[in-house]
């Protein structure tokens, strides 16, 4: 039996290499990606959602009165 250290085919060499670290990146990414996904949900209450009076960020449906709505039946669109 060739001794662990020796590379093989089926058995490369498994040495910590130190530009290959295999624990450390997995280890530390979950905690880099767990503040940025904290971010946006922090930023969002700042914004002052019940001062705006509602109707006033969001569009009227369309058909109502005052709101040029452009159907695409509308005559003289079809007039060629």
């Amino acid at each position: 039996m060739p001794p662990t250290r020796e590379p093989t085919p089926n058995n490369p060499v498994k040495e910590p290499d130190p530009q290959h670290p295999q624990r450390e990146p997995p280890t530390r990414n979950p905690p880099e990606q767990d503040p940025p996904m904290r971010q946006p949900p922090e930023i969002e209450p700042p914004l002052p959602p019940d001062i705006t009076p509602p109707g006033i960020h969001d569009p009227p449906p369309p058909g109502q009165p005052g709101m040029p709505t452009i159907i695409a039946g509308e005559p003289g669109s079809q007039d060629t």
